[in-house]
């Protein structure tokens, strides 16, 4: 019988799922490389276009999705959401000047700064200095008066 080794083993059933069921797999640029974390998988990605659980959300080129930090839950009211990403590209009022502007066209209106409405839900869009960075959090649930 033959031994495999663990990380060899967890290689081969990742990639019999991902041919099989087009799953995929996120690795982070520094395990990649081969740093003292090698074989744990990343919950960041790079995200481009749009929001993964807000799929009419556009996101600015660079931001990094924070999977972990994120939910979606039905409710009889409405669904509530909220998915965080993160950058170091661009200043807060860059982030809030782009979603000030962008979310209008797409049909939200604008309530107070970071607070839009549209079919009976609110988006409100939260811009956190967080380090070296900013932490975008959209947060959608039923509107509220």
């Amino acid at each position: 019988m033959i031994n495999l080794n663990r990380s060899v083993l967890a290689c081969f059933l990742m990639c019999s799922l991902a041919f099989a069921g087009g799953v995929s797999f996120v690795f982070s640029s520094a395990q990649a490389a081969g740093n003292k974390n090698k074989g744990e998988m990343s919950s960041s990605s790079s995200t481009s276009g749009y929001l993964s659980n807000l799929p009419d959300i556009p996101v600015m080129d660079g931001m990094i999705a924070q999977n972990e930090d994120g939910f979606v839950f039905d409710a009889p009211e409405g669904r509530v959401v909220e998915e965080t990403v993160f950058t170091s590209d661009f200043e807060e009022s860059e982030v809030k000047a782009y979603y000030g502007t962008v979310l209008p066209r797409l049909g939200w209106i604008a309530r107070k700064t970071g607070v839009f409405v549209r079919n009976g839900e609110q988006l409100t869009v939260n811009v956190d200095k967080v380090g070296d960075g900013l932490r975008v959090t959209f947060q959608l649930a039923p509107e509220s008066d």
